[in-house]
């Protein structure tokens, strides 16, 4: 087959997020916004509503999620769900990262995760450590947790910043 002949195919990102799952699993985020308009659509597929600074959302890790992809994925979603676009997508999708590098991030942020939730101590959740992620040092010192699970915790914290989180700068 001469390079002509080659057949090519869009990228548009659904390989990688089915793959990676992140977002929808809790690990970046506690929970999506949506709008006032999608809320009897979010109720009919099971999720839970909260409002969250004047924003309804719905909780994450999202109960539809089957593994790292979505069961409903190629169905209606909602809103924020087919819009939402990590750094990592948006770097993938310009052809700066392949496929395969994509997902050794993906693998090592998950590594990351692992290790922050078995560092955590009886008693004490992922949601509560995400939850308090701005007085985090001060939660730490205050519960007397161990020092890996703070080393942990910025290990994580940084790697999901550089691959994952907009860049601000």
């Amino acid at each position: 087959m001469s390079g002509s002949d080659k057949i090519t195919s869009t990228i548009n990102g659904s390989d990688l997020c089915l793959e990676c799952g992140l977002c929808c699993q809790g690990v970046l985020f506690l929970n999506a916004s949506f709008s006032l308009e999608e809320t009897s659509f979010v109720q009919s597929l099971g999720l839970t509503i909260s409002t969250l600074n004047q924003r309804l959302s719905f909780n994450l890790p999202c109960p539809l999620l089957n593994d790292k992809c979505c069961s409903i994925y190629a169905q209606k979603r909602p809103g924020v769900c087919g819009a939402y676009q990590c750094s990592l997508l948006k770097n993938y999708l310009a052809g700066a990262l392949e496929l395969p590098a994509a997902l050794e991030i993906v693998a090592r942020l998950q590594t990351l995760f692992q290790e922050v939730k078995q560092n955590l101590p009886e008693g004490i959740s992922w949601a509560q450590i995400r939850g308090s992620e701005t007085d985090f040092a001060s939660t730490i010192y205050t519960n007397r947790i161990e020092t890996n699970l703070l080393l942990a915790w910025a290990r994580f914290s940084r790697y999901a910043q550089k691959h994952f989180q907009p860049n601000t700068s």
